[in-house]
């Protein structure tokens, strides 16, 4: 009975994960504008007028793009594929990097 207690419970944290990811979405102007979103590797501040500062890539400037948002800086020019998840939590792939993060603001 427990195993079959602990093995309900494996499948349904499966199933929440899955939703959670199903419900993301293409991030907006109005997501980021004004916000810093704390990730997992370092803090993306999304400034409005488009200007940009992170702890990992330096100053430089962003603006929405189809996939994500587009970000140039000296130290990386390219689409961040930023996705919106439930309650401010935020998801993008980079290269093998996985960034998880949420308003830190």
């Amino acid at each position: 009975m427990r195993d079959s207690i602990a093995r309900l419970g494996v499948a349904s944290a499966i199933v929440a994960s899955s939703c959670a990811d199903a419900m993301a979405g293409p991030v907006t102007s109005a997501d980021l504008s004004g916000n810093s979103i704390c990730f997992n590797i370092g803090v993306d501040s999304f400034m409005r007028g488009g200007r940009f500062f992170s702890t990992i890539y330096g100053n430089g400037t962003w603006e929405i793009a189809p996939g994500g948002v587009e970000i140039d800086t000296g130290r990386f020019i390219g689409l961040l594929p930023l996705e919106k998840l439930a309650e401010g939590k935020f998801l993008a792939h980079l290269g093998n990097a996985t960034l998880v993060g949420k308003y830190c603001n």
